[in-house]
C-alpha cells in the first residue's frame, strides 16, 4: 500500500491536498442549500475521495481496480448530484492516483476515460443549464442596466466555453501524466543505479575475495617451488651420502658439504620470500642463466645431466618467469618420481618442451597433485595451453604453448 509516510513522490500528495483544498473552500458559499446541489454532499463526496487518497493499493490488482471503481463512483455522484463546481480538480488527483498505482497502458486508458467523462458532464451541463439556473429579476446590477442576452448567443458561448474548458482539463491531464512518468522514470533509474552500485559494491567485495585467494596460491606455488626444489634437493643428497657412508666416506662427505649448501639455499629461499614475495627468480639473470643452475643441481642430485636447446633471443619476462618455475617443478617430479635416465629441455619462442624417459603414470589418475595444479595455474597465467603426455613404462612429456602476439 502507498500511504503519506511512504509516498513515492512526496509533492504530488501536497499538490493533491491543496487541490481538494480549495474545492473544499469553493463549495463554502453554498452552504444555504440551494437549487444547484447539496453543499453537505459535495463537502462529503470530497471528504471521502481525500480519504482514498490515504492509501493507495500498490500490488493487488483487485484492491487497485476497486479503489479505482470507488473513486469514478465518488465522481459520477460528485458531478450529477452534488453539481461540485470545480470537478475537474478532482479529475486531476484521480490521474495522478492512477499514475502511480497503474503500469503505463491501464494509466492512458484512465486519462482518456476520464477525459471523456468530462466532455460527456460538460453536454450534460449544457442541456440542463436554463432548467438549472435560478431565474433573475430585471434591475440593475453593479449600477449597469442588465442586458439578457439572446438565446441563440448564449448557447454559442455555453458551447464554447465547454469547449476550451474540456480542451485545457486535456491538456493538463495529458502534462500531468507526462510529468508524473518523467518523475516516476527518473525514480525508477535511480533506484536501478543504487541497486547495480550496491550490486558493484558486493561484486568488489567478491573480486577481493578472489583476489586474496589468488595471491594465497600464487604465495603457496612459490614456497613449493622454490623452498620445495631445494629440499627435494636436500633429501636426495643425504639419501646418497648415507648410501655411500661406508662404501665411499668422501663422496658422502661432499655430498653432504653440497646438502648443507643446499639447506642454506632453502633457508635463504625462505627468508627471501617471507621478505619480498613478489621478487621473481630471474632477477638480474638470464633465463639461460638460470635455467643452467637449475640443470646442474639437477645433475648434482640425480647424475642425469639434462639436454638443454634454447632457440630464442628474448621472451616477455612474465613467460620467462613462468617457463623457469614449470622447468622447476618439472625437474623436481623427474626427481622425486619418474627414475629416468634422460631429461630433454627445449625452449623457443612460443613453446616449452620438457621430456624425460622414466617410467611415466597415467594422466587419469594423477590429477590433483599440487605440482600439475601449480603448472597449469602458471600456463593459464601467460595465455598459454598446458599440454601432458604420459603412459606407464613411456615417460613423460610436459609441452606448454603460447599464443604468438
Amino acid at each position: 500500500m502507498i500511504t503519506p509516510k511512504n509516498h513515492p513522490i512526496k509533492f504530488l500528495l501536497q499538490f493533491e491536498w491543496v487541490m481538494l483544498l480549495v474545492a473544499f473552500l469553493i463549495e463554502l458559499p453554498q452552504l444555504p442549500i440551494g437549487p444547484q446541489g447539496s453543499p453537505w454532499l459535495a463537502f462529503v463526496l470530497i471528504g471521502g475521495f481525500a480519504l482514498l487518497g490515504l492509501v493507495l493499493p500498490k500490488d493487488d490488482p483487485k484492491l487497485k481496480y476497486l479503489h479505482l471503481a470507488a473513486s469514478f463512483a465518488l465522481l459520477l455522484v460528485a458531478a450529477f448530484e452534488a453539481k461540485l463546481r470545480l470537478i475537474v480538480l478532482l479529475y486531476v488527483v484521480l490521474v495522478m492516483r492512477a499514475c502511480l498505482t497503474f503500469p503505463a497502458g491501464v494509466r492512458v486508458f484512465i486519462t482518456i476515460s476520464i477525459f471523456c467523462f468530462s466532455l460527456f458532464h460538460q453536454i450534460d451541463r449544457i442541456q440542463n443549464f436554463d432548467a438549472n439556473r435560478p431565474p433573475r429579476s430585471p434591475g440593475r446590477e453593479f449600477g449597469m442596466p442588465r442586458r439578457a442576452p439572446s438565446g441563440p448567443f448564449r448557447e454559442e458561448r455555453l458551447i464554447l466555453a465547454a469547449i476550451s474548458n474540456t480542451m485545457l482539463l486535456g491538456l493538463v491531464l495529458g502534462f500531468i501524466q507526462i510529468m508524473i512518468d518523467a518523475v516516476l522514470s527518473e525514480r525508477q533509474s535511480r533506484e536501478q543505479l543504487e541497486a547495480a552500485n550496491s550490486q558493484l559494491r558486493r561484486y568488489a567485495l567478491r573480486i577481493e575475495d578472489v583476489a586474496t585467494l589468488q595471491e594465497r596460491n600464487r604465495i603457496a606455488r612459490e614456497i613449493h617451488d622454490s623452498l620445495g626444489h631445494s629440499l627435494t634437493a636436500f633429501n636426495l643428497h643425504v639419501e646418497a651420502a648415507l648410501r655411500l657412508f661406508n662404501s665411499d666416506p668422501e663422496e658422502a662427505q661432499d655430498l653432504l658439504v653440497e646438502a648443507k649448501q643446499l639447506g642454506s639455499n632453502a633457508l635463504q629461499s625462505v627468508r627471501e620470500s617471507v621478505s619480498t614475495l613478489r621478487s621473481h627468480p630471474l632477477q638480474g639473470k638470464s633465463l639461460e642463466a638460470a635455467i643452467g643452475q637449475l640443470t646442474e643441481d639437477f645433475a648434482r642430485s640425480t647424475g642425469i645431466v639434462p639436454t638443454v636447446q634454447i632457440q630464442t633471443n628474448s621472451i616477455p619476462e612474465d613467460q620467462a618467469v613462468a617457463f623457469y618455475r614449470i622447468i622447476q617443478e618439472a625437474l623436481t617430479n623427474i626427481s622425486k618420481y619418474a627414475q629416468a635416465t634422460a631429461v630433454s629441455i627445449q625452449i623457443t619462442q612460443n613453446q616449452l618442451a620438457i621430456t624425460d624417459d622414466g617410467r611415466g603414470f597415467d594422466p587419469q589418475q594423477t590429477t590433483s597433485g599440487f605440482g600439475l595444479q601449480g603448472m597449469q595455474e602458471r600456463t593459464s597465467a601467460i595465455g598459454g595451453q598446458f599440454e601432458l603426455v604420459s603412459a606407464i613404462g613411456r615417460g613423460c612429456t610436459i609441452r606448454v604453448t603460447v599464443a604468438s602476439d
